[in-house]
């Protein structure tokens, strides 16, 4: 069933189709349709992980969470997630392993994430350079740290909270 473009702002484009269910339903959705990303759960040790503190303007405050990118044309998710972790944080790293896939928000959106956990990490020269819209400060926080703010509710960002699960930090 051919998808129709009924919204397409600077960043997102929304789509309308009619869907046919398994049980024979039909209804029409709307959804948003996105290239893919990568987010990275970057090791500084096997005890403290980098994270960045992020305004996030649709929420109105800052949030913690893990370095995030979205897929370039044609871009790999490991040349993806190698260029955040330098953009976003500063760092290189020399081994990353791929925890897993997730969709992000499945009823509205076709955003499919991989997520990696990077480790044997080396500080750049430069300054991390996010854009022009990120305000992002970049912080070490030991796992004893990250498990509190989980379980006190600080760390409300779903692909970090799925990140951490995946590594078995919390």
């Amino acid at each position: 069933m051919k998808s129709k473009l009924l919204f397409s702002g600077r960043f997102l484009r929304v789509y309308g189709k009619e869907s046919l269910y398994p049980n024979g339903y039909k209804a029409k959705v709307e959804y948003v349709k996105h290239p893919g990303s990568v987010a990275v759960l970057p090791f500084l040790s096997a005890s403290q992980i980098i994270f960045i503190r992020q305004f996030r303007p649709v929420v109105g405050e800052y949030v913690w969470e893990i370095p995030a990118g979205t897929l370039e044309k044609g871009e790999k998710p490991l040349s993806c997630v190698r260029r955040e972790i330098k953009e976003e944080i500063g760092f290189s790293a020399r081994s990353f392993e791929k925890l897993g896939l997730i969709y992000l928000a499945c009823g509205y959106s076709t955003e499919k994430m991989t997520v990696y956990k990077a480790s044997c990490l080396r500080k750049l020269e430069h300054k991390p350079q996010g854009d022009k819209d990120e305000l992002i400060e970049v912080k070490v926080l030991t796992l004893r740290e990250v498990k509190r703010k989980a379980r006190r509710g600080e760390i409300l960002d779903s692909k970090t909270l799925v990140a951490l699960f995946l590594s078995g930090v919390i």
